[in-house]
């Protein structure tokens, strides 16, 4: 049975939390990549959504029995996305916390890196995210920067970095290296504080961002794995212009009510995060109405599927 590396005593433990449902491959690789992590003072918690497939708990028992840091939780019923992304957090006590989830892979020093870049960051850093890089099994997309707007990016008003995360934000941010207490206020999750009701990240990222400042490296660290459609779709929302497409082909299958739908559950949860959050009452209205504006726009360049260029 292995032991946290030696020397972990003047390391930060670092909190890893993998929610898992039915993915046994890629939760094996995921347990891979954290357990080779170079910074090697780590709880991984992973907690398994009641999955069906019994392979899931082959990978996890194997695991845990092979590496005192794996610490596995079985939910006894399925009780959705929202729920198991917050147990895990809710169960971590390291002064670091981050999100593995069970289909990507990261570089052997992902966990050092943002370490790293938390002690050449100003005091006020509360998240550090490294670039991610898009994937189609062995093979890998084009590269495009997501996180440029954060490179170098530092503000001492929160009133300012809400308004910077609604204009920039973007879905990888959520895979970052947290200061644990960021993620919560007076002792309670950013999820049960929020109350979510969609899977969109922005509330998140919002409370995170009121807390202090967030830092991305222009290092690539996250190898995410996805398809063309998802990939092209993640692309134009950065680089703009014309839908390709492939993805144009998908766009129109999709019923604009479902399209609607979504952005309206998400704005929804925006301004709903956006009372609840610590802020004066005056910046708070000026947010909702930016986030309006923001949300309206995006949405009719998705009906519209043209776009001006993110950065």
């Amino acid at each position: 049975m292995k032991d946290a590396g030696s020397g972990d005593s003047i390391k930060p433990l670092v909190s890893v939390g993998i929610p898992t449902f039915n993915r046994p491959e890629g939760l094996r690789r995921t347990l891979e990549c954290m357990l080779r992590q170079s910074h090697d003072n780590l709880e991984i918690i992973v907690s398994d959504n009641a999955s069906s497939d019994g392979r899931v708990r082959e990978v996890l028992e194997k695991c845990r029995a092979a590496d005192r840091r794996v610490h596995v939780h079985f939910q006894e019923k399925n009780r959705g996305p929202v729920f198991n992304f917050n147990y895990v957090l809710e169960q971590a006590t390291g002064e670091f916390f981050m999100w593995a989830a069970d289909d990507d892979e990261w570089s052997p020093t992902f966990i050092e890196d943002c370490l790293a870049e938390f002690a050449r960051a100003s005091t006020d850093t509360v998240a550090v995210a490294l670039e991610a890089q898009y994937t189609r099994g062995k093979d890998r997309y084009e590269f495009f920067s997501e996180g440029a707007p954060f490179y170098d990016y530092v503000s001492d008003r929160s009133l300012d970095r809400l308004r910077h995360m609604l204009r920039h934000n973007y879905g990888n941010l959520f895979y970052s290296l947290f200061r644990r207490w960021a993620l919560f206020q007076d002792g309670a999750s950013a999820f049960r504080c929020l109350n979510l009701k969609s899977l969109n990240e922005i509330p998140i990222f919002l409370f995170v961002m009121r807390q202090g400042n967030w830092k991305v490296s222009p290092r690539v660290g996250i190898y995410k794995a996805t398809n063309d459609l998802t990939y092209l779709q993640a692309r134009w929302e950065k680089q703009g212009g014309r839908l390709p497409g492939m993805a144009l082909r998908a766009h129109l299958q999709d019923a604009l009510f479902n399209v609607l739908r979504y952005h309206l559950l998400a704005l929804g949860d925006v301004l709903r995060s956006l009372g609840r959050i610590r802020i004066g009452f005056l910046d708070g209205l000026r947010l909702k109405g930016m986030s309006c504006v923001l949300f309206g726009q995006h949405f009719l360049a998705c009906v519209m599927r043209r776009k001006r260029r993110a950065f």
